[in-house]
């Protein structure tokens, strides 16, 4: 659950937001630990240590706030959860605390913003030590969200460990990503096949892949290419057969209602009652 009015994740318990002030819902509390799949991205700005030694210390605060403010806007721009800032990097979230039926896609593009923003501000901000850049890696996998030790709402596992390892294994200004992302993002991005990598914590190379770019259609709802069959809710379509038919041969309007959680495939089903409704004349 996150505030209504700017989507901040609220203090358990709070009756109001930390962040804007704004009433919470009666209802705003987080559930407890669950498994959820997600797709975790970090992003680390390299050698910031070394860029940031010869520099006044409030020009590197400057900068600093600049870039942070930067890598936090494009995940909310993109539907994205911001687990945590740290003094040169960023861990986001995407699918917890709220889901969407193509968050690897949403990581993505986010990831893609983020770099062009870091760009921007450096293009301003030359000089002192080496040069700087934003490495980024995503993984998509089950993790465990919740409030932990009663503090804050995050997300624990290999999926996030992984993510990790794969933003400290990419070259300066590239997006590495694993294979279930990139499964999942196979139709709105191109990716390159690196060679398996090992990483720090992992008995087995990892499948690597680094992003391209964006194709120039604008994807499906999952990334995931051409649809596949439809199946699993055939009762639903025999209803939703049996209204329509009452439709047509009574001349009356009908209302149907199909709720169910975020990533059921309430877009997809959607779809196919519209593609059955189009055989009727």
């Amino acid at each position: 659950m996150t505030c209504p009015v700017c989507g901040t994740v609220p203090v358990p318990a709070a009756r109001f937001c930390h962040n804007c002030g704004a009433a919470l819902p009666a209802a705003a509390t987080l559930p407890a630990s669950e498994r959820r799949v997600v797709t975790v991205l970090f992003g680390d700005l390299s050698d910031f240590t070394s860029w940031s030694e010869e520099l006044d210390p409030e020009r590197v605060g400057a900068v600093t706030d600049r870039v942070m403010s930067a890598l936090a806007g494009a995940v909310k721009t993109f539907g994205g959860h911001v687990d945590k800032l740290t003094g040169d990097g960023i861990m986001a979230v995407f699918g917890a605390p709220v889901a969407h039926e193509d968050d690897a896609e949403r990581a993505v593009r986010a990831a893609l913003s983020m770099q062009r923003a870091v760009r921007r501000v450096l293009d301003d901000e030359r000089g002192g030590g080496a040069p700087l850049g934003l490495r980024v890696g995503l993984n998509t996998g089950p993790v465990l969200a919740g409030v932990q030790a009663g503090l804050e709402y995050t997300v624990i596992g290999d999926t996030v460990n992984t993510a990790a390892r794969l933003a400290d294994a990419a070259a300066v200004g590239a997006i590495y990503a694993g294979a279930r992302t990139v499964a999942a993002t196979g139709s709105v991005a191109g990716w390159r096949t690196l060679r398996p990598l090992r990483l720090k914590g992992k008995r087995e190379p990892v499948e690597t892949y680094e992003l391209l770019g964006l194709h120039d259609a604008r994807g499906t709802r999952a990334g995931l290419g051409e649809e596949g069959p439809f199946v699993g809710r055939e009762t639903e379509l025999g209803r939703v057969a049996g209204r329509l038919a009452e439709v047509v041969d009574r001349d009356e309007p009908r209302v149907l209602v199909f709720t169910a959680e975020a990533g059921i495939g309430k877009s997809r089903f959607a779809s196919e009652v519209a593609r059955f409704a189009n055989g009727y004349e």
